[in-house]
């Protein structure tokens, strides 16, 4: 850069700093302050590279040059709007340029020309603290001419007494736009013409006076649309509490009583939960077989997804008001879209985000009802409701991951940073992590597997290992039981090899009794299967049991007694309840009939006399 260049640049920057009015310094502050609490772009943020494979910092162009081989491109912008697109030779290394000035500088140097004809008295002196302008914009004559072999653009005013040199157009320029160094001027020079006349009509006294009363009005405006959504929103949420009311409401006249005798503390030889009929999936199945509470509960999504919508439409009218007003002035229009544009597409992009997040929980509950009311291939109501809940689970924290992670990756972008290098550093830093995670992958595979062949769901009894309870949550790592102690047991899918589920579409009470060996075989059997055809025929135990009990017989003739089986094929989750009722019943009927339950037989023998059990030989052996 040569000794001209520099003194030109250090002077633009002094004037750039202190070239702006005193209140255009205070909202140029506050914008500033924004800046920061926000968190805006960072301009070597755009030159981010993966770690080692990129440059040099200082190869590398800043965020507004875009760099096309040879050249370098920089936008000349004027109040904020863009006007052309000026060139330069590619400067390689920006901390020591040598002769060349760097593009952006060059563009910086145009715009401070250009205000500095909207801020020049009549000797053509910047003047600091000039709000108002006198420029007549009619006189303001921007012209072409060739000096010392180049061609010039320059602007004469009713304030200037001699021209004022904008830019000089070069032959790199042409280059770019493929256009002859004059057609090409005379191109720039309208588009300048017309710009500054429109900067001067803007900062003219009747000009400003109407901006100022346009961001009265649109202050006022924004007021009372606030206040508008302020009441609106405090209505839903009335309706939303009401609502939610009415849903407990409906839900606990439409929930049954729960069973005392299964979660009395009979024993359970399993000590798995003795209330899983009513764990299982008990919401959602109220969810899809009440059309009443179906409907409350669309309704409380609905008025939710308004309130939200409400929320976020507040903020936004605020931001899009602040963009408007400070639109309006010649000062502010720059940092309007700059400062916050940036902000409004975050938040129009986590609107939208949270918007698609909520119309897909809309979905899944739709999709939910349509499944629960046409099943394919599956008439067992509640293990159709089993399956829902937990598929709906998993697809909804999919559903979330996904549009959230599509979230970010659009705010990543808008910062500047190549979401492609986020993405392979992303995949480099999974890649070490699954190397040292293994087990980790095994738990999603294995998770994955489990849901797809729906091995067991939210709700379910099973035994897995050493331990046993009611699924109480699961996903793709890890599944959580709850045992009879109420005790929650978190075990990786990973370690999960063989299931033993018993609610799967059906139960089984297996019940075994020993009767004394002096009880007629026939009269044992007869009595059970009375006790059983009672337990069956009884309103309040018939829709539990799904088939009639079996009494198989016997089955094994011990020291104990007679060994008898009886198998009663129940509804899931029902057969210990069904099993503590059988076993009252029979313990009950066989003192009225005088049944003894078997015991172990011993024989006692008096090595000094013989006898057996107090008795001689021969008494023993008597039969009668």
């Amino acid at each position: 850069m040569t000794q001209t260049h520099r003194k030109n640049w250090n002077q633009t920057r002094l004037l750039l700093r202190f070239g702006i009015p005193g209140w255009g310094k205070f909202l140029l502050l506050l914008t500033l302050s924004f800046l920061l609490v926000v968190g805006l772009e960072l301009p070597s943020w755009g030159q981010f590279t993966m770690p080692g494979l990129g440059n040099n910092n200082t190869n590398n162009p800043p965020s507004n040059v875009i760099r096309s081989g040879d050249i370098e491109i920089a936008r000349v912008m004027l109040d904020g709007s863009p006007l052309f697109f000026v060139t330069a030779p590619t400067v390689l290394d920006r901390d020591n340029p040598g002769d060349q000035m760097p593009v952006e500088i060059r563009a910086e140097l145009i715009e401070f020309s250009l205000q500095r004809v909207l801020t020049s008295n009549e000797i053509g002196t910047p003047n600091p603290n000039l709000i108002f302008t006198t420029l007549d914009p009619k006189k303001i004559l921007v012209g072409v001419a060739t000096l010392n072999k180049e061609t010039v653009i320059s602007v004469r005013t009713n304030e200037l007494q001699n021209p004022q040199k904008i830019l000089t157009v070069t032959a790199t320029d042409s280059l770019f736009y493929g256009m002859p160094i004059a057609d090409l001027a005379e191109d720039w020079r309208g588009r300048i013409q017309t710009a500054l006349r429109q900067a001067a009509h803007d900062r003219s006294p009747q000009a400003l006076t109407n901006y100022f009363q346009k961001s009265f009005h649109a202050l006022l405006i924004l007021l009372a649309l606030s206040v508008g959504l302020f009441w609106l929103k405090r209505y839903l949420k009335g309706r939303l509490k009401h609502l939610k009311e009415q849903f407990e409401f409906v839900q606990a006249g439409s929930t049954p009583e729960p069973d005392h005798q299964s979660i009395s503390s009979v024993t359970n030889p399993l000590k798995v939960p003795t209330q899983s009929s009513n764990a299982i999936n008990r919401w959602l199945s109220q969810q899809l077989s009440s059309p009443k509470l179906y409907l409350l509960d669309k309704r409380i999504k609905i008025t939710a997804l308004g309130l939200f919508i409400l929320t976020w439409g507040q903020v936004a009218i605020w931001l899009i008001g602040g963009v408007y007003i400070f639109n309006l002035f010649p000062w502010t229009r720059y940092f309007a879209w700059r400062f916050l544009g940036l902000p409004i597409s975050w938040l129009v992009i986590w609107f939208v985000s949270g918007l698609v997040n909520s119309l897909g929980d809309l979905a899944l509950k739709r999709l939910g009802q349509i499944w629960h009311n046409y099943p394919k291939g599956d008439t067992d109501i509640q293990r159709s409701a089993l399956r829902i809940g937990t598929t709906l689970t998993v697809l909804g924290d999919l559903k979330t991951t996904i549009v959230y992670g599509v979230a970010l990756g659009l705010v990543i972008g808008s910062l500047g940073i190549p979401v492609g290098s986020v993405i392979a550093i992303g995949g480099l830093l999974a890649f070490a992590l699954s190397l040292g995670a293994q087990s980790l992958v095994r738990d999603l595979i294995n998770g994955a597997f489990i849901i797809w062949e729906d091995q067991f769901g939210i709700g379910d009894v099973v035994v897995i290992g050493d331990v046993s309870g009611a699924v109480e949550n699961m996903n793709l790592r890890i599944t959580q039981l709850r045992n009879g102690e109420g005790r929650l047991i978190t075990i990786p899918n990973s370690a999960i090899s063989v299931v033993e589920n018993l609610t799967r579409t059906w139960s089984r009470v297996d019940f075994t009794i020993d009767i004394d060996s002096q009880t007629p075989a026939h009269q044992a059997l007869d009595c059970l299967k009375q006790v059983t055809t009672e337990l069956y025929t009884d309103p309040a135990w018939h829709e539990k049991i799904l088939e009639p009990p079996e009494v198989l017989g016997i089955e094994q003739l011990t020291h104990s007694g007679l060994s008898i089986r009886i198998w009663i094929k129940t509804k899931p989750g029902q057969q210990w309840a069904v099993g503590r009722e059988l076993r009252q019943r029979v313990q009950r009927t066989m003192l009225k009939a005088g049944l003894e339950i078997g015991r172990p037989q011993q024989t006692l023998i008096n090595p000094q006399n013989g006898k057996i059990n107090g008795l001689s030989h021969q008494q023993a052996n008597d039969p009668s």
